[in-house]
């Protein structure tokens, strides 16, 4: 298998990869935490407001040297609320739910991406990846449905159930950026040239970095959650009060989810396949649950633990037999 001139030694891009996986699998924890004392969107406000002064220096530079065309300012706006707006949404499930549901149920996400590609590109889907899905799918709905379900829990089955929809809710946006980004940068699926002709989108003239158009989606992310925290406010009549969970809860998300683990994340696959890098994105959970319960003391209830089974060998499955 031929691969790029690989690091001294090669586990160092594994070492990254399983690096961004801590991070991610520890941010939901750290986030409901926060949470606590801060309202969603004057949360994420700040989080990008930091993130936006971190990258701008770097911004500044790459675009002095490859400036942004007007034509393609739309679908760069697009894939920036796909990606960052889109946030929102396991935000407020971490307000109303649990952290371990939030990564319990967050772990289907991967193959909604997988299902998405296979709709839009007409990729051959074979019986037992289609097994596998069903069987994830399953024990998510019983995570979902735990509260109507009779499952007791710390959190109240009125709002674990709201919560758990919105992680629903994102993870159906997820598939939605990625697929939103390979078309704009090329790849054709026929059902999205009609859809991007309807709305008058048009793809990106020109391939830009990665890092450059991640950065951009920071900016898209702080445009929409100014007036987005503006609002909670007034509405809330509530003014900011910094405590220390709630800056650590920012700094965290900002500095290390959002700049550093993209960094290492987007430095590791420079490195490895992407099939390689496929098993960490389950490799959260093995660090959510004791964050959980160090953090925020929550413990896996019987139904939690069923549920997860399920899905992790609906997971397997699927990733095993991919055609």
């Amino acid at each position: 298998m031929n691969r790029k001139k690989l690091p001294k030694t090669f586990l160092l891009p594994h070492g990254a990869i399983l690096l961004s996986a801590l991070i991610w699998g520890v941010a939901g924890p750290i986030t409901k935490l926060a949470l606590n004392d801060i309202p969603v969107f004057t949360f994420l406000l700040f989080r990008f407001l930091l993130v936006g002064l971190l990258v701008l220096p770097y911004l500044a530079y790459e675009l002095t040297k490859d400036p942004v065309k007007k034509e393609d300012i739309p679908g760069i706006v697009l894939l920036g609320i796909a990606g960052q707006a889109s946030i929102a949404l396991i935000f407020i499930a971490l307000k109303f739910t649990s952290a371990l549901d939030v990564a319990l149920i967050g772990s289907i996400g991967p193959i909604l991406v997988f299902l998405a590609g296979r709709y839009f590109y007409h990729e051959k889907i074979t019986k037992l990846e289609i097994f596998g899905m069903s069987l994830a799918f399953l024990g998510t709905l019983y995570i979902v449905l735990g509260p109507i379900l009779g499952q007791k829990f710390s959190i109240t089955g009125g709002e674990r159930m709201i919560g758990n929809i919105f992680v629903i809710l994102y993870n159906l946006s997820w598939p939605v950026y990625i697929i939103l980004g390979k078309q704009l940068v090329g790849k054709d699926s026929k059902e999205l040239n009609s859809i991007f002709k309807k709305f008058g989108i048009k793809k990106l003239s020109k391939d830009y970095k990665p890092a450059t158009i991640t950065a951009l989606s920071f900016f898209v992310g702080l445009a929409f959650f100014i007036p987005a925290a503006a609002v909670e406010a007034t509405t809330t009549n509530y003014y900011p009060v910094f405590t220390t969970n709630a800056l650590i809860g920012i700094t965290y998300m900002a500095l290390l989810s959002s700049i550093v683990a993209y960094g290492v994340y987007q430095w590791g696959l420079k490195y490895l396949e992407a099939q390689e890098t496929a098993v960490y994105s389950y490799l959260g959970l093995l660090f959510n649950i004791p964050a959980a319960f160090l953090i925020l003391g929550e413990i896996p209830t019987q139904q939690m633990a069923v549920g997860a089974v399920v899905i992790a060998v609906g997971v397997v499955i699927a990733e095993k037999f991919k055609s």
